[in-house]
């Protein structure tokens, strides 16, 4: 698949959100131009990671979020998908960031496979975050990197923080995340 998915995408995330709800990918390979806006209150579904596949241009999206949210006091779920370049375990890591959250009241991230971006998973500031069975995967050459959990602003934190069975392989080469990363983070980890 080399068409452009992220209007149709975008679509559908903007109409689940007038009254919360779920957007749901079947199986298969969405590409993805440019940054996918989080809603408000709204859950992605895939098929399963090994069944739905979310991977951003190489060319036109190297330097940020796949998927962003600012929500503020807002819940938002993301599960059964994979995330990233899907070209083979020599693939280059993308340089964009997986997930990237920031002032969620409420996310769930779980089921989901990140492979080659920079940054798996962004929590900027906000509270009550679950995170489980999370692959992150890199390549032996290029790593990725995992999770960044902290607050830009020195005068706010982030918190509630709960983290199951997180899985990492070839993660924190170079220029990447570590596996995790914590600044100003309080609560349960």
């Amino acid at each position: 698949n080399s068409t452009d998915d992220t209007t149709a995408i975008q679509k559908a995330i903007t109409a689940a959100a007038v009254s919360g709800g779920t957007v749901v990918f079947p199986a298969g390979k969405y590409l993805t131009f440019s940054t996918l806006t989080l809603a408000a209150n709204v859950n992605i579904v895939g098929a399963g990671r090994d069944a739905t596949f979310i991977e951003p241009n190489a060319t036109s999206q190297s330097t940020f979020s796949l998927i962003y949210g600012s929500l503020t006091n807002a819940y938002v779920g993301i599960s059964n998908l994979s995330i990233g370049s899907f070209t083979g375990p020599g693939s280059n890591t993308t340089g964009a960031i997986g997930v990237s959250i920031t002032f969620a009241q409420s996310a769930r991230i779980s089921n989901v496979n990140f492979i080659g971006m920079t940054q798996s998973i962004v929590l900027d500031r906000g509270n009550d975050f679950i995170l489980s069975d999370i692959n992150i995967q890199g390549s032996a050459g290029k790593g990725a990197g995992g999770f960044k959990i902290w607050s830009s602003d020195d005068s706010a934190y982030i918190g509630s923080v709960i983290i199951n069975n997180l899985n990492a392989l070839n993660v924190g080469n170079g220029f990447q995340t570590p596996v995790l990363y914590l600044r100003r983070a309080v609560g349960t980890l």
